[in-house]
């Protein structure tokens, strides 16, 4: 028996033995059945997509661990040794790689004119890119202006940063640390009706403009990046188009890979200029170290312990202002010096020391080992310092964190 097309009248094509096409080749017809399988295979495909793209993503986050280091793991995945790993790590993309391409080609033979909807989408991003392509460019020269304009006039910078990516799950090592802090105590605090410390951070009050600012910023160039490069490549823009963006980018890169160095010389730049402050609470401190817990004009309560003689706890909350200030603990150096944490990023440390003495090597406490990674000398005596912090565990130091 003959199918004929119920709307055109045309025979079906028979594309194999008696296997006879859904589709009318003469009008295109689909019947609403076909239709309905046709949608459940696409999703089918989609879902199969997103498993062998979860395998190789798995694939990636094994590799990093052990072979490629190219980002700090959300997840550690313990093995008994790097062959069992690398089995688990083959295994994950070959199996990865099946999938996915089993998953695009059920995706096209599900898709009715694919290639008639892939010219549509084509002619539609190419169309979109070209409008916005001015908007992109303009969008990216502002932001090489801007963030270095924000890093070196606002201490804020740097947490903002650390809090916009974990609000945009992915945080980097420091905000790591930051869900830890925040996870600590939080559930206690949420049915005390007290807010987490996620939320203080995130108030009118505290880092919350500079948080939504920082995102917006990281989203407005992602998605400015991206069209950028669609225009250029798929409208092969002007020359002079094409030079700007490529500057442009290269200024991202440069303050995306010098934006530590750029931290420093900005942090020293402001503490440099707010050095009074320290001097004065340098000069009470070494007029008489308090034992006690007790209240000091510069940084207002602070807390002693016996046990740590030779460390202060401040216990006024961080200033989130455009300069450093105290951080949350001054600790007096062996050589009659003082060490002052500098917030609200704790990156680096504004040390004291007397003449003709300089910022130790290492330092030693009980459970840390502290070694200078790099100090400048603000005034005589006076040092910026940034030291890679390692935990002692059995007799082995263990890098954790810097500052």
């Amino acid at each position: 028996m003959t199918l004929k097309c119920p709307q055109c009248g045309q025979t079906r094509k028979v594309f194999a033995f008696k296997i006879v096409s859904d589709v009318c080749e003469e009008c295109g017809y689909l019947p609403l059945q076909t239709r309905i399988t046709r949608w459940v295979l696409q999703a089918l495909s989609l879902f199969l997509l997103l498993w062998g793209m979860t395998l190789l993503w798995h694939a990636v986050q094994l590799a990093n661990q052990d072979f490629l280091h190219l980002f700090h793991p959300s997840t550690t995945y313990g093995y008994e040794n790097r062959t069992t790993l690398l089995k688990s790590l083959i295994l994950s993309a070959v199996v990865g790689v099946f999938i996915c391409t089993m998953s695009l080609i059920m995706f096209d033979l599900a898709m009715h004119s694919l290639r008639a909807k892939v010219s549509k989408v084509h002619a539609v991003v190419k169309r979109v890119s070209s409008k916005m392509s001015m908007v992109s460019l303009s969008v990216l020269c502002v932001v090489v202006v801007i963030v270095p304009v924000w890093v070196w006039f606002d201490a804020c910078f740097q947490p903002a940063l650390s809090w916009a990516r974990v609000d945009l799950g992915i945080p980097d090592e420091v905000g790591l640390s930051l869900i830890e802090l925040n996870s600590m105590g939080a559930a206690f605090l949420l049915d005390a009706g007290k807010p987490t410390y996620f939320q203080k951070i995130h108030s009118m009050s505290a880092l919350g403009p500079r948080i939504w600012t920082m995102i917006f910023i990281l989203c407005v160039t992602s998605l400015s990046l991206l069209l950028g490069v669609m225009h250029v490549v798929f409208n092969g823009d002007s020359k002079k188009y094409i030079l700007v963006f490529t500057v442009t980018v290269i200024g991202l890169a440069a303050i995306v890979h010098q934006r530590e160095n750029f931290l420093w010389y900005s942090v020293r730049h402001r503490v440099a200029n707010h050095l009074p402050l320290f001097q004065n609470l340098q000069q009470e401190l070494k007029r008489e170290w308090p034992t006690t817990s007790g209240t000091l004009p510069e940084v207002g309560k602070y807390f002693a312990h016996e046990q740590r003689p030779d460390e202060l706890f401040l216990l006024d909350p961080t200033s989130y202002g455009v300069a450093e200030s105290l951080g949350g603990s001054v600790i007096k150096l062996p050589d009659g010096g003082f060490s002052f944490t500098l917030g609200p990023h704790y990156l680096f440390l504004l040390e004291y020391h007397p003449q003709k003495r300089v910022p130790l090597a290492k330092v030693q406490s009980e459970f840390w080992t502290s070694h200078l990674v790099r100090s400048s000398e603000i005034e005589e005596g006076w040092f910026l310092t940034q030291y890679t912090t390692v935990r002692k565990e059995k007799g082995v130091d263990t890098k954790t964190t810097e500052n």
